[in-house]
């Protein structure tokens, strides 16, 4: 349990005023693997603030979530492979925060684990009227992961509800992982493939996200490729996509070798490719970064020298 409370005079003659929160947070563990936790009228007082950023691009920055409630368990929420901050089905923050101004938590519960082969999460949470905000909204969220073959997964998602209160507002997907560490008898390998689709009043055109992406992540060779395609009306309510409307492919290849000698460490030769198009092709951004050297020292010293080409095609 927390209480908040507290008493001021706001103006010369005035009453005073007074204010008073209690909230309260319970967990409950079933097993070593499988934990609920419920909140009511939800006190984020003691929670990190965001550092003070200045976004210089035209797309919206990505805020880490640092609230307890929604970190505990978050793992089991990751969707997908190879899609780092571009597509996010589900992000947290978009509960509670509306364009940056806090909205209050009456009440949420959640449960995660992993039973068997399985990990499972579900979270509801009814948020408060905000004036001039957001109103009183219902959202939830369930996601599914199935272990299959001995390192591979496949999964659902989906969520129902807005922040604002939009009406209609869903999105589901699946996604498959292939992993193997027996690659041609001692090499990692991974290939990722999802799909989504959402919906909510008003919304028109391609509402739907797919993806692929191969990663050779071993010792010599690293290299790692990905394609995504994302609808120009693509807007999951409880999720993350600074950019729609796009085709997005990048390629990466990585060359370590260890040079048998006693002050030197490892070597490293960059290459890393990233082409944005539109739907029809038409390109909007391109980075070219290669890093001819990169010398790991073993006093601990690295010396680097690289070059970045970049581009960005406003309509």
């Amino acid at each position: 349990p927390a209480l908040v409370t507290g008493a001021g005079v706001p103006d010369e003659g005035a009453d005073t005023e007074t204010s008073l929160e209690p909230s309260v947070d319970i967990v409950q563990r079933f097993g070593t693997n499988v934990a609920a936790s419920l909140t009511a009228n939800t006190d984020f007082a003691e929670t990190e603030v965001d550092t003070r950023r200045t976004n210089l691009t035209r797309f919206p920055l990505f805020f880490q979530e640092k609230r307890t409630f929604f970190l505990e368990g978050s793992d089991i929420f990751r969707f997908g492979f190879g899609l780092g901050n571009d597509v996010l089905p589900f992000h947290s923050r978009r509960i509670g925060l509306v364009s940056g101004s806090p909205v209050p938590i009456d009440v949420g519960g959640k449960t995660t684990g992993r039973v068997g082969d399985t990990n499972f999460g579900v979270l509801a949470v009814r948020t408060g009227a905000e004036t001039d905000v957001a109103p009183a909204t219902n959202m939830g969220v369930l996601r599914i992961q199935q272990n299959v073959l001995s390192e591979s997964s496949v999964g659902v998602v989906g969520t129902l509800g807005d922040p604002i209160g939009g009406s209609g507002a869903w999105l589901a997907g699946t996604d498959f992982t292939y992993r193997t560490s027996t690659l041609w008898g001692d090499k990692n390998f991974v290939a990722g493939a999802w799909g989504l689709a959402m919906d909510r009043d008003g919304l028109q055109g391609d509402r739907s996200a797919v993806g692929v992406s191969l990663d050779y992540p071993n010792s010599l060779f690293d290299i790692f490729t990905s394609y995504k395609r994302i609808g120009e009306s693509f807007e999951p309510s409880l999720g993350f996509v600074p950019r729609r409307g796009i085709q997005s492919m990048s390629a990466m290849i990585t060359y370590l070798p260890r040079p048998d000698l006693s002050w030197l460490r490892t070597m490293r030769w960059e290459l890393f490719n990233a082409l944005v198009t539109d739907l029809h092709g038409e390109w909007e951004s391109y980075r070219i970064f290669t890093a001819p050297i990169n010398a790991g020292f073993e006093s601990g010293d690295r010396l680097e020298i690289n070059t970045a080409w970049e581009g960005e095609q406003l309509r």
